[in-house]
């Protein structure tokens, strides 16, 4: 059960590094594009905020994720429950990141159990 709970909890940080990264690449494509217009305008410096505010929605829900501690869990099920539990409050209490943590629950809920540790994404 410890390698299924590792694989479980591995796969959703290898996931959100993947969701970073490309968030990241996204902000500095975009920031590129934009040439002159750099530092003007209020659209610009939303867009820019937008994205700051999906990367730290990501690194806070990764680190939630990395602080739990998978021997406190009997199965996967309980560690899944209370990984979309933390993350629900996290949900809760920052408006600025819900997307981003909106779109980590319903990633997790698509993983299917049987498939670990070799994970598999239900569709």
């Amino acid at each position: 059960m410890k390698e299924k709970l590792e694989s479980f909890k591995n796969y959703i940080i290898r996931i959100l590094n993947e969701l970073e990264a490309d968030l990241k690449k996204n902000e500095m494509e975009w920031i590129e594009k934009k040439g002159v217009f750099k530092s003007e305008g209020y659209v610009y410096k939303e867009n820019i905020n937008a994205f700051e505010n999906e990367i730290k929605s990501v690194q806070k829900t990764r680190e939630i994720i990395q602080k739990i501690d998978i021997s406190d869990f009997d199965n996967v099920s309980d560690l899944k429950a209370r990984i979309i539990s933390e993350l629900e409050d996290l949900y809760d209490r920052s408006v600025l990141m819900r997307s981003g943590v909106n779109l980590v629950i319903k990633h997790i809920n698509r993983i299917s159990e049987s498939s670990l540790p070799e994970i598999k994404v239900e569709k």
